[in-house]
């Protein structure tokens, strides 16, 4: 027996350069599982396949096993690493909407009941709901239309004021519109198998009956809200904190 080896765990080797091995692999073998071979002083040693357990091989034969090894050494000083850290936590700041939210969300876990949690989570939602401003064009609409209003001669001046505040609080858009675009920062996810849109929708309806309304929701219905509702909100909350906000220093 000149040289023969196994592929996998097991290797056996001896001796100088001829024979090939039971599985009919020959010295250099490229089968990955392979131990791999090599000359040294016209002699063939084997380079045992790295892997876990017992290497087993015949007493009189000599195993070469490399081994690397590194000394890296960190050349930056503390200070200045702290130093780093402190100027870019002043430079950069959460979103105070995505802010308010987190401890809207971690303050509903300890809420007593279903119905608490709930509302504690549509508030959190709600938190991060910003309008914005209505377009260029709409704007000029509605200063003509505020004009159209303080001509009237017909109109009190306290229905005056009332309809001015009305037509001015319509320079942002809806709160219907601004939380639709927010949950459209969730697509394409879904939740109870709608959109998150949709499901945004939903949850508000929800919450509506149980503060509002005649008949209350079902404690069930409650309940499957509940746990998609705080998937929702965590997941929104996440998308808010990692927007971070360029503050002076």
């Amino acid at each position: 027996m000149n040289f023969f080896r196994r592929c996998g765990s097991l290797l056996y080797a001896q001796g100088s350069t001829s024979t090939s091995c039971p599985a009919k692999h020959r010295v250099g073998c490229p089968r990955p599982r392979c131990a791999t071979s090599m000359r040294l002083s016209r002699q063939e040693f084997a380079l045992p396949a790295f892997a876990r357990g017992v290497m087993v091989h015949l007493t009189s034969e000599e195993i070469v096993v490399p081994r690397l090894s590194a000394t890296v050494r960190a050349h930056t000083p503390a200070q200045t690493v702290g130093t780093t850290f402190q100027r870019a936590m002043r430079s950069a700041t959460a979103s105070p909407h995505g802010s308010l939210a987190f401890d809207l969300y971690v303050a509903s876990w300890r809420m007593p009941t279903d119905d608490a949690r709930l509302l504690m989570l549509t508030s959190a939602a709600e938190a991060m709901v910003v309008p914005e401003k209505v377009s260029g064009e709409e704007r000029i609409a509605l200063r003509r239309l505020a004009a159209v209003v303080r001509a009237d001669q017909t109109l009190s001046p306290t229905s005056k004021k009332s309809l001015e505040n009305r037509i001015g609080s319509l320079h942002q858009e809806s709160i219907g519109s601004a939380s639709a675009r927010l949950a459209d920062r969730l697509n394409p996810r879904t939740f109870l198998d709608r959109t998150a849109r949709d499901f945004f929708s939903y949850a508000y309806d929800v919450r509506s009956r149980l503060v509002h309304g005649d008949v209350p929701p079902a404690t069930s219905e409650v309940a499957l809200v509940l746990g998609a509702l705080g998937e929702f909100v965590r997941e929104l909350i996440e998308l808010e904190l990692s927007s971070l906000e360029t503050a002076h220093p």
